[in-house]
């Protein structure tokens, strides 16, 4: 015999009752979706940045990264950034340029 899990439990408790917390709470996150894209579009237009950079595949990345650390994630500091951030991905760029210097 199969067990059912507490999960499939819950689950089907939920769709017995006919509502869910994420009907009741998406509004809210439709929302909080518009204030987020509005808040990037700003930082795009405020630094000159072509729109076309949202398709950068590094962007996107980073937006993953970000939620998924949501909401403990800290935004990095200017030095951050300027400094150790900068030098580690020089220091891998550099790395993959060795590779090709063998072939030239």
């Amino acid at each position: 015999m199969k067990e059912i899990s507490l999960k499939d439990k819950e689950k089907k408790a939920a769709r017995m009752s006919g509502s869910t917390q994420t009907i009741i709470n998406q509004p809210l996150k439709n929302d909080i979706r518009e204030e987020v894209c509005q808040q990037i579009t700003r930082f795009f237009y405020t630094s000159t940045i072509s729109f076309n950079r949202v398709k950068n595949t590094e962007f996107l990345k980073a937006l993953e990264l970000v939620v998924k650390h949501w909401p403990n994630f800290k935004s990095p500091s200017y030095h951050d950034i300027r400094e150790k951030c900068f030098k580690q991905e020089m220091d891998q760029t550099m790395n993959l340029l060795e590779e090709y210097k063998l072939e030239w």
